[in-house]
């Protein structure tokens, strides 16, 4: 939803979304209940990082509605981890479904694994909002890369 959209408010007034969270401190939350678009929903928002997350759910319960939020996020990350960001799934030209039953479960396993290495990798952080500059996976991914291309004689990247 847009931080503009109007909420209803008291008797006849409405107000725009932005104006019931941007008072949040940061991890402090608040739900709203309201109906929009003739549905009864609840609107969560938590500022995280300086900024404000809102969402909209038809779950009654404001911290199911968060917990559910980050663990889709998770799953989120992770596809695009595999589609896009890492492991270009999407450009396979394969289309028998054992096929690419068999690519998805090495695919996933490459991820779980370059996960797992880029915990151990140091990494810099974003001095503006004190995060990693890269996840774990990219991390883990770049430091299996450079150790299948490092030459056995001289320790050094291989170029082609």
């Amino acid at each position: 939803m847009k931080d503009n959209r109007l909420i209803e408010w008291g008797q006849n007034k409405k107000r725009p979304l932005k104006d019931f969270f941007e008072h949040l401190e940061e991890g402090e939350e608040r739900a709203l209940y309201t109906m929009i678009n003739q549905l009864d929903l609840l609107v969560v928002g938590k500022r995280i990082k300086g900024e404000f997350v809102v969402i909209c759910s038809n779950v009654k319960k404001p911290d199911k509605v968060l917990k559910t939020y980050r663990l889709r996020w998770q799953i989120e990350r992770c596809f695009f981890q595999m589609k896009t960001n890492g492991f270009n799934l999407e450009n396979t030209h394969m289309t028998l479904m054992d096929r690419l039953m068999k690519l998805m479960c090495i695919v996933t396993v490459a991820l779980f694994l370059a996960s797992l290495c880029g915990l151990i990798q140091k990494c810099p952080f974003k001095k503006t909002v004190g995060a990693p500059l890269y996840s774990y996976f990219t991390r883990g991914l770049r430091a299996i890369k450079h150790f299948l291309l490092k030459s056995p004689e001289t320790g050094s990247p291989l170029t082609y």
